[in-house]
This record gives C-alpha cells, sequence and structure tokens, in this order.
C-alpha cells in the first residue's frame, strides 16, 4: 500500500513497522493460554459486539469495510447478515427507502418473483444434494451443503447434521471444524463444545493464522476474554509476521476492541508494508481511513489503488462506488459500477448495487427494474 497511486502519505514510517515485523518475542509460548492442550478448561469470559463493517463482502452504507473479505470473522458476520445490513438507500432489513423516506417496492416485485426465488431454492438443494452423492465424504461438497441448510432453507438439524456428517468424514479438516463451531455457537449456544472444536483446529495446526485468528475471534466475541484474544492474535503473527490478513484482522480488533487507533493504524500500515497489491488489505486500511482518521482523501487513495491492484474485480469495484456515494461523488460512482458491469456482465453483486443505487440515488426505477432483470436471467442454481 504505500507506493503505487498518488497517494496519500502513510502515518509511519514504513522501515520502523518492517523492522517490527521481526521482533518475534520468545515468550509467545508462554501466555496464559500458553501451548495448547487436551485439558478441558474454559478460555474464560463474550457473540459479536464488535460488529463487522464489511460483511461478505458486500458494501454497508457506510465505508467501514474492517472486516476482510472472505476473512475469518465467522460471528458476526452472520449474525448482521441474518439481522440485515442496510445498502445505501435501504433500512435495516433490506427494505428499500424513497425519497421520503417511505419503503418502495422494486418494479419487479411481484408473487411470481416468489414462485421463482422458490424453484431456484429447490434446483439449488439438489444439485447441493447431488454433489454429496457423488463425493459423499468430501468437505467442500458437505460444506456448500451444510451453509445452504444453514443460511437459505434455515434447516438448523440438518445442517448441523451435515456439518457432524463432513467432521467424522474428516476429522482433522479445520474449516469443518470451525464451521461447526460457529455453527454451535450461533445457533445452539453451546460455548463448551464451539471451544473444545477451536482448540482442535489449533492442535491441528497450532502455527496458523487460520486457527489462531478465529479462536481469537471467539475469545474476544463469545468469551469476552479480550486478553486471550490479543495473546492469540500476537501468537498468530509472530508466527506469520508478514501475513496482511493477520495484520489486518488485529489491527480492527485494536481499532474495536481496545480503542487503540494508534496501535490500530500501525499495524494497518504495516500490513500495506508487507502486502502492497492485496486489495483487501487496501480497502480495510482505507476504511479505517474513512471512519476513524476522518481522512477521506487518503480512504480514496487507498481504494484507488485497491482498484488498481484488481481493476475488474467486482467486489473491489462495488467498495469503491459504495464510498464515493456517501461522499456524494454520484457521477465517479456511476462510472465505477458501469465499468465493473462491463467487465463482469453477470456478477449479480455489482448488479445488486447498481439497481440500488439507480433506484435510490437517480430515482431510475425503469434502470433498476432492467438490472434486476438481469440479475434473474443470471442467476444459476449451481453458483454459490
Amino acid at each position: 500500500m504505500l507506493g503505487a497511486r498518488g497517494s496519500a502519505a502513510m502515518p509511519r514510517g514504513c522501515m520502523a513497522l518492517v523492522a517490527a515485523a521481526f521482533l518475534c518475542a520468545a515468550s509467545a509460548f508462554h501466555s496464559p493460554l500458553g501451548m495448547i492442550d487436551t485439558k478441558p478448561s474454559h478460555f474464560h469470559v463474550r457473540e459479536s459486539g464488535a460488529d463487522p463493517m464489511r460483511l461478505g463482502g458486500h458494501p454497508t452504507a457506510a465505508p467501514v469495510q474492517l472486516f476482510l473479505r472472505g476473512g475469518r470473522q465467522h460471528f458476526a458476520r452472520r449474525k448482521n447478515a441474518q439481522e440485515g445490513v442496510a445498502l445505501p438507500g435501504q433500512d435495516g432489513d433490506g427494505e428499500h427507502l424513497g425519497g421520503d423516506g417511505e419503503h418502495v417496492a422494486h418494479p419487479d416485485e411481484a408473487e411470481e418473483d416468489g414462485l421463482a426465488d422458490q424453484e431456484w431454492e429447490e434446483e439449488r438443494h439438489e444439485s447441493l444434494l447431488a454433489n454429496v452423492e457423488r463425493s459423499p465424504h468430501d468437505p467442500d461438497a458437505l460444506g456448500d451443503l451444510a451453509e445452504f441448510q444453514w443460511e437459505t432453507l434455515r434447516d438448523l438439524d440438518g445442517a448441523e447434521e451435515t456439518l457432524r456428517q463432513s467432521l467424522a468424514s474428516n476429522p482433522r479438516d479445520i474449516p469443518t471444524m470451525e464451521e461447526l463451531a460457529a455453527f454451535l455457537t450461533e445457533e445452539r449456544q453451546d460455548l463448551e463444545e464451539a471451544e473444545k472444536l477451536f482448540r482442535l483446529a489449533m492442535e491441528t495446526s497450532p502455527f496458523s493464522p487460520d486457527t489462531l485468528c478465529p479462536a481469537a475471534e471467539f475469545m474476544c466475541t463469545q468469551r469476552g476474554d479480550i486478553p486471550a484474544a490479543k495473546d492469540l492474535y500476537i501468537r498468530a503473527i509472530d508466527a506469520n509476521p508478514n501475513d496482511g490478513t493477520t495484520l489486518c484482522d488485529y489491527a480492527q480488533f485494536l481499532v474495536e476492541e481496545l480503542k487503540d487507533m494508534t496501535a490500530g493504524e500501525e499495524y494497518f500500515t504495516r500490513a500495506a508494508a508487507c502486502n502492497p497489491f492485496s486489495p483487501d488489505v487496501l480497502l480495510s486500511f482505507a476504511a479505517f481511513c474513512g471512519k476513524y482518521k476522518k481522512d477521506q482523501e487518503a480512504a480514496r487513495a487507498l481504494y484507488m489503488r485497491a482498484v488498481e491492484a484488481a481493476p475488474h474485480d467486482p467486489e473491489t469495484l462495488g467498495d469503491f462506488a459504495t464510498f464515493l456515494v456517501t461522499q456524494g461523488d454520484l457521477d465517479e460512482a456511476e462510472k465505477v459500477m458501469r465499468g465493473g458491469i462491463e467487465s463482469n456482465p453477470n456478477d449479480t453483486h455489482l448488479l445488486e448495487i447498481f439497481a440500488d443505487f439507480l433506484l435510490t440515488s437517480r430515482g431510475d426505477k425503469e434502470g433498476a427494474s432492467e438490472m434486476r432483470a438481469r440479475i434473474d436471467a443470471t442467476r444459476d442454481p449451481a453458483d454459490d
């Protein structure tokens, strides 16, 4: 993040931050959690009080995307997705607002749309079941089915059964452990078994940020044990000092939980030094600059660099466009969205953002209806 396009000066000296990356304390494994063992024990004392600013890659109404796309924040992401996160021009339930703040229906909202959605769900379900039948022990096929049962069908018993089947077939598969732990936490409130699964994941891969960071999030959001969460993040960073995603996870933790903006900024800067061309790192840092530093110029420069790093990535373009909308630059936002759709004509994420933009920012019901018709035409039961 320190170079490239016309940029805002970064807040801390790169040399100092990079040097700090190599100061791996020998005490990393002598913290209160110490080395992971199999003894039953509690991590300690809280799901997701820290709301994610970036949910599954979809921008919220404000450009504050602190959680990384495809990142490790299971609980808050799912909780907010279920509660509803407003896009620009939407309320918290995802319903659209007219210029006077009243709810308005999409032009294409009709009974047949509900029937089409039901047909799509049935086709998608059949496709996922067929995948599992072909590969009954494949954790990816089972995970996709469980996710659909959980999030779309809300078949909680079916989702749990599928996840347990996957873990029985793949007892060392870390994503399955963590997905089941997230499910048990959110839907069953079974923190004891969830914690055992996170510990098992860390025993399986004790130096991986993909096990340490989810465990840290669990400690923070479910047990309320901030010191233990911090310890796990530090261990992940000590073992992976140049991993931008881990550094961003920790930076977000510092900002949201410890309210330490200075340290958070240092770790965002360090992440950028380690991964200067990562759109996720750049977008996370941009969100921090925009929301917490109130430095919209620096935020814009970082968003532009993210677009430069991934000029055709629909989620990056969608985030930048959403930021531009919040800054009142509607013409540039529309230009970015149209360019993204030209590069990704079948990307429903961008089409949805643009449809909402046309309806709520431009008052163009006909254009919004056209975009939603394209979404319906693009939808494929085989898509994730």
